[in-house]
């Protein structure tokens, strides 16, 4: 099993869609960072304007990938 690597979670997210559908949130420069602490991956997001009302959906792409 390959161990997996901020780099490998950041590929993941690069096939996340922005909400708007313009560019995958990698591209964008909304990931700020990976944290993987044995099983536990964190990622910080820094969205460039407001998204309430589809945060949730965001997060669940992010969580999915």
């Amino acid at each position: 099993m390959p161990i997996l690597t901020e780099q490998i979670v950041a590929d993941l997210l690069a096939r996340v869609q922005e909400p708007g559908g313009r560019d995958d949130i990698v591209s964008l420069g909304w990931l700020q960072g990976v944290r993987i602490d044995q099983d536990r991956v964190s990622v910080d997001v820094r969205v460039a304007y407001p998204i309430e009302g589809i945060r949730a959906l965001l997060v669940a792409s992010i969580e999915s990938a």
